[in-house]
């Protein structure tokens, strides 16, 4: 066994392949426990200081002037300052188990120097990485729960990302549930208002902890994680990592039975980046939370409107060293072809307006697709007519759409009995005929906005047609 691309490659015989892969079925009575770990795959934010790198700085100064302030006892002073010169692991662990060192540790935390804080928290990260049973000593969430509402604390990267991690660490393995369902609201609602933009990925760690006990997924979602979550992934400025955990933590919810409606939302977001993406982790992980949510009927039919089918092509002609991976497309791959074969021609052509790319499909030349659907158009008040106006004006659309969606908006007028009230209330008649005064505008875009524009002008267009 060996982490491969953010997924454990595992190589075993074929009569175990489908075991694994039943592994992987959701099933809201399972937990993380059934389904692959990824204990060694989350990796930690880098941060230029480290634990070891804090204890091994000189307090002295520190402790001399806190004490001089009247803030530590002479008792206190000499205990913390035995903890400093003590070098070995071993015996700062004993003095956290004989002394009223946990005591002391939780009163300096307290304090507001962003050093003597760093300093409190290492001791604590190293107790809990080397003997995690330690917890108890610092079992009070509220402790490290008011660090995060402190505005020198979340200024600090170190002092952010260690007080999510060991927050993260009590909510899974210390609190019983009821504890932790109350502070784990508190802690969600900190970070996602104070420190998800300015600390994503020491935040997006602590979820990726969290989310593995199935439990707590449906906590996090009584919080809007979801929606939340779906606006960083959304977010210009996230990095290629945060894009990562985000999409991590969209998969660990997937895996709740209950929660797979519940994500259609971000199937758009995450076929786009995945569709964009160069980092093969990013491409690894969305595909499998795909294969998850595929488990849904109208998943799939937002996947095909994201275009989704078209990208599994590139994907499958693609070389892949890893099984999953190549189970999964052969998987998307068949469940997007039995999809669309299903689908009615408006169906797929609504789908296709959804995704907001155009092309010339042989459904917008069919003269019995439109006598047959147009009626349907004025679903949802007009709704594909009113984003085909869009698609109009938006700078994120290529020509061929545009040209496309002004013949489209053509064919709508000339064969509806309110075509051109609608086009003048929408202000899409506006839209079409300011394309034919923009002298840099595509040929093809002018001609088929042309074209459009004699229809909206002229009441019996097939007399025209046949003169």
């Amino acid at each position: 066994r060996r982490v491969h691309g953010g997924f454990v490659k595992i190589k075993e015989k074929k009569k175990n392949k489908e075991k694994n892969r039943k592994n992987r079925i959701i099933d809201s009575n399972k937990n993380m426990s059934t389904v692959p770990a990824f204990e060694n795959q989350v990796q930690a934010p880098v941060f230029l200081e480290t634990t070891e790198s804090i204890l091994a700085t000189d307090m002295t100064s520190e402790w001399i002037k806190i004490h001089h302030n009247g803030l530590l006892k002479d008792a206190e002073k000499d205990l913390i300052s035995s903890y400093e010169e003590t070098k070995d692991l071993g015996g700062r662990l004993e003095l956290l188990q004989t002394t009223e060192l946990p005591k002391l540790v939780k009163q300096i935390l307290n304090f507001h120097e962003v050093t003597v804080v760093q300093y409190a928290l290492a001791i604590v990260d190293q107790a809990l990485t080397a003997k995690p049973e330690l917890s108890n000593l610092f079992a009070d969430s509220n402790q490290f729960l008011s660090l995060l509402k402190r505005e020198e604390c979340v200024a600090d990267r170190y002092i952010c990302w260690k007080t999510c991690r060991i927050l993260s660490h009590l909510f899974s393995n210390v609190l019983d549930e009821a504890k932790a369902e109350v502070d784990i609201k508190s802690f969600i609602s900190l970070t996602l208002r104070s420190m998800i933009l300015s600390h994503p990925e020491p935040v997006l760690y602590s979820y990726q902890q969290l989310l593995r006990k199935s439990g707590l997924r449906s906590v996090f979602l009584e919080t809007d994680g979801i929606q939340r979550m779906k606006g960083v992934l959304e977010s210009p400025t996230i990095t290629v990592q945060a894009t990562y955990q985000v999409i991590f933590i969209f998969w660990l919810l997937s895996f709740e039975k209950d929660n797979v409606a519940k994500l259609n939302d971000v199937i758009p977001p995450v076929v786009t980046v995945a569709r964009q993406s160069q980092k093969e982790k990013v491409i690894r992980i969305s595909i499998a939370l795909l294969r998850n949510l595929a488990t849904e009927g109208h998943n799939i039919e937002r996947m095909i409107e994201s275009k989704l089918h078209k990208q599994l092509d590139v994907w499958n002609a693609k070389r892949w060293g890893d099984e999953d991976i190549v189970s999964d497309l052969e998987w998307l791959t068949q469940k997007t072809r039995e999809k669309i074969d299903e689908m009615s021609s408006f169906e797929r052509y609504r789908a296709e307006v959804l995704s907001g790319e155009l092309e010339w499909t042989p459904v917008h030349f069919s003269e019995t697709f439109w006598r047959e659907n147009i009626s349907r158009f004025a679903d949802n008040s007009f709704e594909l007519i009113r984003i085909l106006t869009q698609l109009l004006s938006s700078p994120d659309s290529k020509n061929t759409t545009k040209a496309v969606a002004c013949y489209d908006i053509g064919e709508f007028v000339r064969l509806h009995p309110a075509g051109r009230k609608v086009i003048n209330e929408l202000g899409t008649k506006t839209k079409v005929m300011g394309i034919l005064y923009e002298t840099s505008t595509d040929p093809e875009i002018q001609k088929q906005a042309l074209l459009c524009t004699r229809k909206m002008m002229i009441s019996n267009w097939e007399m025209v047609s046949v003169k």
